[in-house]
């Protein structure tokens, strides 16, 4: 189980680097391009970013060392906090910041996409790695 939880937790180190590379050259493109779409693109893309973080150093850094019975229950909290974390940074942002609503959620929600397909890409790039390797 350890094995798993270490390479896990290298994968989404890699991951959220990986993403917050992407985020930070795509606020950059769009900043030259339409410089009105780039800081709500920023704050989507970041409210997509920080809550997924969250969990991951929650489950895996704060919660690491549980015993395996009580992991599942560290998962569900971690994604319990995310949700929530969520609701709040999308109400402080549309109730403080007049924004534009296609380049906030377009940060939002490619950050979500990312969130979900990298992790997997990367596992299955490094899979085929090995593969290569031991052949």
């Amino acid at each position: 189980m350890s094995a798993v939880l270490d390479r896990n937790r290298k994968l989404y180190h890699k991951a959220f680097i990986i993403e917050l590379a992407l985020i930070l050259i795509v606020y950059a493109l769009i900043g030259l391009l339409q410089p009105a779409f780039s800081f709500p693109f920023l704050l989507g893309a970041l409210i997509g970013w920080l809550p997924q973080l969250v969990l991951v150093v929650y489950v895996f850094y704060l919660r690491a060392n549980l015993q395996s019975e009580h992991k599942l229950k560290a998962l569900y909290q971690g994604e319990g906090i995310k949700i929530v974390l969520t609701i709040i940074l999308l109400l402080l942002v549309f109730i403080n910041i007049d924004l534009t609503p296609l380049a906030f959620f377009a940060g939002y929600f490619g950050l979500i996409l990312l969130n979900n397909l990298l992790p997997f890409v990367l596992q299955k790039h490094t899979e085929s790695k090995i593969n290569s390797l031991t052949k």
